[in-house]
């Protein structure tokens, strides 16, 4: 059982869209201002431009919107 607690271990989750990771993170663009779950089809941002909230709403609290490919159903907060 994978845990994401970690940067690292986000950011490998991300660049392999392990499905295990959906519901435990978001990650966001720094120059786009979008956030997404971690198996979303987009392309993958450069390292430097990425940064993780454990929730939706935290992501939009620090400014970021959704992405449009992320049903709504999808988000998650609190």
């Amino acid at each position: 059982m994978h845990t994401f607690e970690t940067p690292s271990s986000r950011w490998q989750a991300l660049v392999t869209r392990n499905p295990a990771a959906n519901g435990t993170f978001v990650y966001c663009v720094l120059t786009t201002h979008i956030y997404c779950r971690p198996t979303c089809p987009a392309r993958l941002a450069r390292r430097a431009n990425v940064e993780f909230f454990s929730t939706s709403s935290e992501a939009e609290a620090a400014g970021y919107r959704a992405c449009k490919r992320m049903p709504e159903a999808e988000g998650f907060g609190a």
